[in-house]
């Protein structure tokens, strides 16, 4: 009856005390309660691991009690203890948009995100870290790959050595992925402490920018070599127009070695972003009412284009610039190139649900199945609104039906 109530569908990651499934519920009771046929499950190694993830279940279990649902936006979602297999798992709300490190790619093969990409998940992951730290939780571990995309959000997971803090205590055992420790945990007395966290998102942002890690430091670097690069190198940033000043002084600030001289909290980090983000390649909410106001109202083709043309060339990197341009293109049946605007949208917007779902539309009109299929199944998985989900998966059925076949 309890192997039952999970079916494990793919294996998401393995880390150093537990393996993080796919599973699907079986069971409609659990179905019911977690809203969801799908969830992921965190299954210790073997026995002796069984305690780190229950000193993680208290952790969540404390947390939760204290989590309102805006206070969880930037925290995957936390669900309970379950027995599987007569082992204690932990089950989460399953992201379909995957990792953050499932975006930048792999250690040795990265990919450069845009200015506005790293801007938007860092600016959401500083809200996680702010939830954590006012209930006195430090992470410990702010990496990529615990970095979760859910609902088009970065949300904050794996709190399996993370360590509630007594006011002024620091967390004195060396945890953590290398790459992204801070000197203060490597070398010195005082440990772990929350701008702890602030260092590892400035690893992270760096990498996220420029493809690479800071001080140097690279994936098949002797562990020695690293740990000698964290203590003495400086970090440099490579010259690139397209990275405003702003965004390369809060990594940087976030990167000094002596915490003392670093962002003492998430707030203030996120108050420098924000001030970042509004003076730089993003627009605001009212430029972007103004131009789907325009998009909306206008049958002036030129005129739009003209608004639209101009506001690129100072926010090159606003996704919501080249949708409105597709969606005004949809409006003139210019299928095709409303298509190449929902491409460059989704170049700087790659776990937008909706652009796909956009997309796919546009290609049906061009009677391009198989294109609208690959989109529409696309943002299916990422996971849109419930009743466009409902609307998508209608589609992408009867889009499988009619897809052509292709004679050998």
């Amino acid at each position: 009856m309890e192997k039952n109530s999970f079916e494990l569908v793919h294996l998401l990651g393995t880390g150093s005390f537990a393996q993080t499934w796919q599973a699907r519920i079986i069971d409609p009771v659990l179905i019911e309660e977690w809203g969801s046929e799908d969830v992921a499950l965190k299954i210790p190694i073997d026995t002796k691991k069984m305690l780190v993830l229950l000193k993680e279940l208290e952790i969540n279990g404390i947390l939760n009690i204290n989590l309102s649902e805006k206070d969880g936006e930037h925290i995957i979602k936390y669900l309970g203890p379950y027995s599987f297999e007569g082992k204690v798992v932990m089950v989460m709300k399953y992201a379909k948009g995957g990792s953050l490190r499932d975006l930048m790619g792999k250690l040795w093969k990265k990919k450069i995100l845009s200015p506005s990409q790293c801007v938007e998940i860092s600016m959401g992951i500083l809200k996680g870290l702010e939830v954590l730290h006012r209930n006195m939780i430090v992470h410990r571990d702010i990496k990529p790959e615990n970095i979760l995309i859910d609902d088009n959000l970065p949300k904050i997971a794996d709190l399996g050595i993370g360590r509630l803090l007594h006011s002024n205590e620091m967390a004195d055992s060396m945890v953590g992925a290398l790459y992204y420790m801070s000197p203060e945990v490597l070398f010195r007395k005082e440990g772990a402490s929350f701008n702890t966290d602030l260092w590892s998102l400035g690893i992270t942002m760096y990498e996220m920018l420029y493809g690479k890690f800071p001080f140097n430091i690279t994936h098949d670097m002797p562990q020695g070599e690293v740990l000698i690069q964290i203590r003495e190198a400086p970090v440099e940033f490579p010259p690139n127009d397209q990275i405003p000043e702003c965004l390369v002084s809060i990594i940087a600030r976030s990167l000094e070695k002596d915490p003392k001289k670093r962002y003492q909290t998430a707030s203030e980090m996120y108050e420098d972003m924000l001030d970042c983000a509004e003076n730089r390649k993003l627009a605001n909410d009212e430029i972007i009412k103004n131009v789907q106001l325009k998009v909306n109202t206008s049958y002036d083709i030129h005129e739009v284009e003209t608004l639209i043309n101009k506001l690129l060339k100072k926010y090159p990197d606003d996704w919501r610039l080249y949708s409105g341009m597709a969606q005004m293109y949809n409006k003139h049946n210019l299928w095709k190139k409303a298509i190449e605007e929902y491409k460059n949208a989704i170049s700087k917007a790659e776990s937008n649900a909706m652009l796909y779902f956009e997309i796919a539309i546009t290609y049906e009109k061009l009677c391009d199945t198989n294109n609208a299929l690959e989109c529409i199944n696309k943002a299916i998985y990422i996971g849109l609104p419930p009743a466009i989900q409902k609307k998508a998966q209608s589609l992408a059925k009867n889009w499988n039906t009619n897809a052509p076949t292709i004679q050998l």
